[in-house]
């Protein structure tokens, strides 16, 4: 790997819990090389009632991972121009390049914490 690359690795463990014991069913990941001005974290906050933010992240990115504090509604755009739209209500994981997702914070009374991670 070159010197100016870095890897983003996410890793998602899956367990089934029955009278307090935990038995891992499922060990999921996703290891991405990408040079280290593309891998890039946000943390921001949503205002209420209808504040929006708008993320747009450079060409080639292969992951998004996205952690709401509250439900926020989420209007996904793809590369090759599909996209969906869904309420995110604590976390989402996206493997398909992203060219842009619109957050609004639809609760009326209280900001929403938003934190990406893109690469």
């Amino acid at each position: 790997m070159p010197s100016s690359a870095k890897a983003l690795l996410l890793q998602v463990n899956a367990f089934l819990a029955n009278n307090n014991v935990r038995k891992n069913i499922g060990t999921f990941s996703i290891n991405v090389q990408k040079d280290t001005a593309d891998i890039r974290q946000i943390s921001t906050v949503v205002t209420a009632n209808g504040g929006t933010y708008t993320f747009a992240p450079g060409s080639g990115n292969k992951l998004t991972v996205i952690s709401v504090s509250k439900p926020m509604l989420a209007d996904v755009t793809f590369l090759n121009s599909g996209g969906f739209s869904q309420t995110i209500n604590e976390i989402l994981v996206l493997d398909t390049e992203v060219t842009q997702i619109v957050f609004t914070n639809q609760n009326l009374s209280d900001d929403a914490e938003l934190v990406i991670i893109n690469g």
